[in-house]
């Protein structure tokens, strides 16, 4: 899973988030109760879809809707407005004024939109108007027949109006394309592939990273979180929260200790298996997972929400999400390059240096804002040597970086994979720093080691 040269970066959707002053230690244990024992679903499921019309477009989505609802879920109750509720599966249909339901502005629209043509770009954050819905539905196998359904409806409306779909659970606004593609295109029967309906937000908040689902109510399952974990991890914790979710749409059970087995073989949605399965490089691809109760932040989705529980504190902690990871995907560490450095390299390392103090004032005190800083620093060895290691930035404070160290030393016996480290400016050789809008600077001495050794990075 880690790599001598680099650090994965983050493959998940950033929210940026205002927090504290970093500071690289993970959460103490917590007293969460433990998941209820049995079936994680909850007795409904509840969708919320929007449409938006364009400024100068003929926008009227209401006779259309009313023929698709009875054309694809006859037998769904509907009701306006505050009109009294039925019971069983509903839907509630509302028209509030733009101002109540306003769009996405311009500048969140990288973050929060898939597939939209330029001129729906330029149009959304203009809307002036507003069809709206709430949905309920039941769950389980019935459940899923029914969202698979409303999602084509959906579809069917906004092609039929040339609206724009939003999609109030994910907070994401679609193409008609996209929203096919996503919402509509990888069904098994009436098996939804669950990273296609749901969504992940990493962000910084008070010196940690966070990661948590939202949309998991769409099909009657909690929201899934990790309150702590070391950003270089998120490309397999993504997919193990992605098997940990279709497990549990798939039928999964809980123990009486909160705890889910997750078996990626004995997943019945083949495509999705299929993906997850290419992650495993020597692990079982099985795991054994603790989940807790937990209280959802602002920001998170209006449902519950379960944490992804790991024993201990501080590295302790950290070390318990590997060993975690590492027996369900295995371990993909490259080993240890042994590489001179000569004036090319040391050229390229100037220049990253020089690069990245460059951006000190702009960087220095806003980690809080979607960044995230890799820097390579020498760590001495007892023999008198050097291992050059990767270390994920929490902070950057006086002349030096304070982070956790994402290389698992090979010649240092008092240092591991999480253990908090600095790298003093003077010492760097190298950084990558990803950016909010997912563009990457720096890595000038990385990519020369690379070609070197025959490797490629992205």
């Amino acid at each position: 899973m880690r790599a001598s040269f680099l650090g994965p970066c983050a493959v998940l959707t950033l929210q940026a988030c205002t927090g504290g002053a970093p500071t690289p230690s993970a959460p103490p244990p917590t007293e969460q109760a433990p998941a209820p024992a049995g079936s994680p679903f909850a007795a409904e499921a509840h969708v919320h879809l929007a449409l938006y019309g364009l400024p100068g477009q003929d926008f009227a989505p209401e006779a259309a809707f009313s023929a698709l609802l009875a054309e694809r879920l006859p037998g769904l109750a509907r009701f306006d407005g505050d009109a009294p509720t039925p019971q069983g599966p509903r839907v509630q249909v509302l028209t509030p004024l733009i101002d109540e339901f306003p769009p996405p502005p311009a500048d969140a629209l990288p973050y929060f939109s898939i597939g939209l043509s330029a001129d729906q770009e330029r149009g959304l954050p203009l809307a002036d108007r507003v069809f709206v819905t709430e949905w309920t539905l039941a769950t389980g196998s019935q459940g899923q027949g029914q969202l698979r359904e409303v999602m084509g409806l959906w579809s069917a409306l906004a092609g039929a109006t040339g609206g724009v779909p939003w999609d109030d659970d994910t907070r994401q606004a679609f193409s008609v394309e996209a929203w096919s593609e996503l919402r509509q295109a990888h069904w098994q029967g009436d098996l939804p592939r669950v990273d296609n309906h749901m969504n992940m937000h990493l962000y910084e908040l008070d010196g940690r990273n966070r990661l948590v689902t939202i949309g998991m109510d769409k099909l009657g399952l909690p929201d899934l979180s990790i309150p702590d974990l070391i950003r270089n991890d998120s490309e397999v914790l993504g997919p193990l929260i992605n098997a940990i979710a279709q497990t549990m749409i798939e039928g999964g059970q809980l123990s009486q200790g909160g705890e889910l087995s997750v078996d990626l073989a004995g997943l019945q949605h083949a495509e999705l298996r299929e993906i997850l399965q290419s992650y495993v490089v020597q692990g079982t691809g099985k795991a054994e997972i603790e989940l807790r109760e937990a209280t959802p932040m602002q920001g998170d989705a209006d449902n519950r929400l379960w944490e992804l529980s790991f024993p201990g504190s501080g590295q302790a902690y950290y070390a318990a999400q590997i060993a975690t990871l590492e027996g369900m995907f295995g371990n993909s560490e490259d080993g240890v390059i042994h590489m001179e450095h000569d004036e090319e390299l040391l050229a390229a390392s100037a220049r990253s240096r020089d690069e990245l103090l460059g951006m000190k004032a702009e960087l220095q005190g806003h980690f809080d804002q979607g960044w995230a800083l890799l820097v390579k620093g020498p760590f001495p060895t007892p023999s008198g040597g050097t291992e050059w290691m990767w270390v994920e930035t929490r902070s950057w404070s006086g002349d030096a970086f304070q982070g956790l160290l994402i290389n698992d030393p090979v010649e240092i016996p008092d240092l591991a994979y999480g253990a908090p480290v600095e790298v003093s400016e003077a010492d760097l050789f190298d950084y990558r720093l990803d950016l909010p809008d997912g563009s990457t600077k720096g890595w000038h001495a990385t990519r020369i080691q690379a070609a070197r050794a025959g490797m490629e990075i992205e």
